[in-house]
């Protein structure tokens, strides 16, 4: 017997005149930007998630990547917290599928380039997320 190929789509995406969530970043018209696919509020969640510390979200205090130890701890341990960040990806967003994910400290060890490869819907999608430090003079 032939078996049907299955195509997972979600109920929410059927209805294009409704909106998912809300985009990144917040300069749309009246302040946001809605998505209306799932796939673009993964991509918006992830984002969040990436720049989130842990401690910083009221009743999930586990919630984030916590990238910002990793600009200012002059250690460098890149591989323990890329093993962090991965398991904490996994936890919250088990809809995808991580490709990979590679950091990169520029010279100055201020400016922290993340991207971050993953499978959503069987679809390839990529994020790239640069974050800074502001020294304090």
């Amino acid at each position: 017997m032939r078996r049907r190929k299955e195509i997972k789509i979600y109920p929410i995406d059927t209805e294009s005149s409704k909106a998912v969530g809300v985009g990144l970043p917040f300069n749309g018209v009246g302040i946001f930007n809605l998505n209306y696919t799932t796939r673009d509020q993964v991509k918006a969640n992830l984002t969040n998630f990436m720049l989130t510390n842990p401690g910083e979200r009221v009743f999930n205090v586990d919630y984030g990547a916590g990238l910002r130890d990793l600009i200012f701890d002059q250690g460098g341990q890149i591989e323990e917290v890329r093993s962090r960040v991965e398991d904490r990806i996994r936890t919250y967003f088990p809809q995808i599928s991580l490709v990979s994910l590679d950091f990169e400290l520029d010279e100055t060890g201020q400016q922290l380039y993340i991207d971050l490869k993953y499978f959503f819907n069987k679809k390839e999608d990529n994020l790239l997320i640069q974050m800074q430090t502001t020294t304090l003079t």
